[in-house]
């Protein structure tokens, strides 16, 4: 049986070499004009069943001709300017000279609105199995590297991201679509071989195979291999920035970098990452991964691109040894599995995620989210103190969903909003993978990523693939993850409603206040938060009763370690014994939200005014640092001058709505009372109520309406000295 599956392994791999698209090249750099002269050759093999009748090819380097293209409107969108005002000249393009078939004949060919997409008719189509082989000629004018940080440097040097045209992706429709700044270019693992000219000052650096180089008429020629390759990024620099670092699993080419941090220091970190991630995924399929630092930039640690490059709270190497984990793993798993980088984008960030979990739980597994300013004096008494770096995940995709700004993991990349694509929707997808973890048993999920990898390295991978992996790895309903986690807009939110004793077992009664089915974890803790049992729930959508034992159990909890990403866990605890099922605790400032207790902060004030006199007074108030739907304040204060109590407060509650444009409601009263005159005071009542509406169908519009409804309503001692005063007034 291993025999026949060993042949049958090797039958598909020798198919899908044999059936990969070839492209050659000869290119010329032009460090005048800031061009790259190519002639090209595309030898695109029909691997469907289904007859062409035309072919597609991406042409993402002509997205920044115009200030119409898709590129173009999405800076717009972004509100960067720049590009709408910059000199034609400066912006970049593609120049067709020629497109033929491989006997010279000239091709017909089109553009369609996009600007970046190609269109070939074929005269009597393309046959399954089939090949067809067209030759261009063409020219790339690159833009300045300011809109993307790709194209060319102030100091002329070259980042090319997306420079040869190359064959759409045919999966039984073309998946052709424009080049929208959202690193999602598709295409099939296809064999290259360029011959590559650049002036003699310059060096080149990509993660093709350098067959040869020469140096003719100060120019110098290189010849370019590699199979199977789905990205051709190239740096050219005239002072080289990039370092090489061999390990036993990759040759690792890279100029990510920290000050504190020795060559041989780096070295040992991406021999670490390299061997993790061929532990966890399993072999590279390529001689060499070019990670560079604008790789970094367009998917950074959140976090650490916000601190000044002084200051870092965290030990020597932890930086740069994330920086380089989550580049790198991105890297390894974009350029070895073809997944759809729009449509399901969120596998790969998933992937990503999780494995930079594991690999912090390993190598730090205290480390904490704020670093050593945790164990600065008042900030260690807090609960941010607590937060484990991993705890980030959730925390910041939390911060969306609780301002209503969340988004199907299934929505397209290009169609999130900004905090969405560039953080929180990866972090969502990864919290779920650890979700799914929880829920099949660590060791299920773990070997299913494995085998996903082995089973589709360098072959088209789909969410269908992934599901059929899950479902074939354990017994248990997994649907519920796929279908409502991924492809709905929902919260996830359980409360437990009742808890009663039954002889020597608890019956629970738990509410899923969601619109979703999915299953919770069910904690039995005893009197110092140890953990006595925890099981799971079947998958439910409105109510579900379970019996658990009753022995050593003073407090039942759902989701006590935080793995499901919770819109409120404050509802999540129910003591067997008592009134209170979360004990009050008092916090001096604002603290993360810790949902085991009912947190109430205080915060000293003071002001002045010219009635009251100097004063002051302590603000008592439940605001944390995400949004809560109700929040409240009161701030009792004391006047020096008028000898009296005095002070404001305010209460509101904010309903949301995940569906039609009437997205959120906000009431709430507010009030104060003040001196406004010497022994005279006034008492303000303000109740409101405000509507919000918005286009919910596409998130990334900036345009918002709101109703808002607010009755002033002020009460004032009369003043015995004017008579003629009204003192109430609406």
């Amino acid at each position: 049986m291993n025999i026949f599956r060993c042949l049958i392994a090797v039958y598909f791999i020798s198919f899908s070499l044999k059936a990969q698209h070839k492209i050659s090249a000869e290119v010329s750099l032009d460090e005048v004009d800031h061009e790259l002269d190519i002639s090209q050759e595309i030898t695109y093999i029909n691997n469907s069943e289904t007859t062409l009748k035309q072919l597609y090819l991406n042409d993402w380097a002509n997205s920044f001709s115009s200030k119409t293209t898709p590129l173009a409107k999405r800076f717009s969108e972004n509100f960067k300017n720049g590009f709408h005002f910059e000199k034609d000249e400066n912006r970049g393009k593609t120049t067709l000279h020629s497109i033929t078939d491989s006997s010279g004949a000239p091709l017909v060919w089109q553009r369609g609105d996009e600007a970046d997409i190609l269109v070939i008719p074929l005269d009597g189509g393309l046959p399954p199995g089939e090949s067809f082989t067209l030759r261009l000629s063409y020219t790339i004018k690159l833009p300045e590297d300011k809109f993307t940080r790709y194209g060319v440097t102030r100091e002329f040097d070259y980042r090319v991201k997306y420079w040869l045209i190359t064959p759409a992706v045919f999966d039984g429709e073309w998946q052709a679509y424009s080049n929208k700044n959202t690193d999602d270019y598709f295409q099939q693992p296809t064999d290259y071989s360029i011959e590559f000219t650049i002036p003699e000052n310059y060096t080149l650096f990509t993660d093709l195979n350098e067959v040869k180089q020469d140096t003719i008429q100060q120019k110098k020629q290189l010849l370019l291999q590699g199979n199977s390759r789905m990205r051709t990024a190239l740096y050219i620099e005239q002072t080289p920035t990039f370092r090489s670092v061999v390990t036993d699993q990759v040759e690792v080419v890279t100029n990510l970098q920290d000050k504190k941090v020795t060559s041989t220091g780096r070295a040992l970190l991406v021999d670490r990452i390299t061997y993790f991630l061929a532990d966890r995924l399993g072999a590279y399929p390529h001689e060499k991964i070019l990670v560079s630092d604008n790789d970094y930039r367009d998917n950074p640690v959140y976090g650490f691109n916000q601190l000044p490059d002084f200051i870092s709270p965290f030990p020597e190497g932890f930086e740069l040894d994330m920086e380089l984990l989550k580049t790198l793993a991105r890297k390894y798993i974009t350029t070895s599995l073809p997944v759809h980088p729009r449509n399901d984008h969120w596998i790969i960030g998933a992937l990503q995620i999780y494995l930079m979990v594991d690999y912090v739980n390993a190598y730090y597994p205290e480390m904490k989210l704020m670093g050593s300013v945790a164990n600065f004096p008042v900030i260690k008494w807090s609960h941010a103190s607590d937060v484990e770096f991993n705890d980030q995940y959730p925390f910041l995709y939390m911060n969306m969903a609780r301002n209503n700004l969340h988004q199907a993991l299934s929505m397209p990349k290009d169609s999130l909003v900004k905090f969405n694509k560039n953080i929180a929707s990866d972090y969502q997808a990864g919290q779920g993978f650890r979700y799914l973890s929880d829920y099949l048993g660590k060791e299920t999920l773990d070997k299913v990523i494995k085998e996903l990898y082995s089973k589709h390295r360098l072959a088209p991978t789909t969410v269908t693939h992934l599901q059929e992996l899950v479902k074939a790895n354990t017994n248990l309903p997994v649907d519920w993850f796929f279908e409502d986690y991924v492809g709905k807009r929902t919260l996830i939110d359980f409360k437990i409603k009742e808890v009663t004793h039954t002889g020597d077992s608890l019956q629970l009664r738990i509410k899923n206040l969601r619109d979703n089915k999915m299953p919770v974890s069910v904690y039995g803790l005893d009197e110092n938060k140890g953990v006595v049992f925890k099981q799971w729930t079947e998958p439910f959508d409105t109510w579900t009763t379970i019996t658990v034992p009753k022995e050593n159990v003073r407090q039942l909890a759902l989701n006590y370690e935080a793995v499901i990403p919770e819109f409120n866990q404050r509802n999540n605890y129910k003591t067997t014994k008592g009134l209170f099922n979360r004990p009050l605790q008092f916090r001096v400032f604002q603290d993360v939200e810790d949902p085991e207790y009912n947190q109430l902060f205080f915060m000293p004030e003071f002001q002045y005014n010219l009635y009251d006199g100097f004063i002051t007074g302590i603000k008592a108030y439940n605001k944390t640092f995400l949004p809560k739907r109700l929040s409240y304040k009161l701030i009792p204060q004391y006047g020096f001058r008028s000898k009296t109590l005095i002070g404001r407060g305010s209460i509101a509650y904010t309903t949301v709505q995940d569906a039609g444009s009437h997205y959120s409601t906000r009431y709430g009263l507010a009030g104060n009372t003040f001196s406004y005159n010497e022994g005279l005071f006034y008492r303000r009542l303000s109740p409101f109520v405000t509507f919000a509406f918005r286009d919910n169908s596409d998130l990334r519009k900036n345009m918002r309406q709101y109703l808002n409804f607010r009755s002033v309503n002020i009460f004032r001692d009369e003043d015995p000295n004017d008579p003629d005063q009204e003192p109430n007034y609406s």
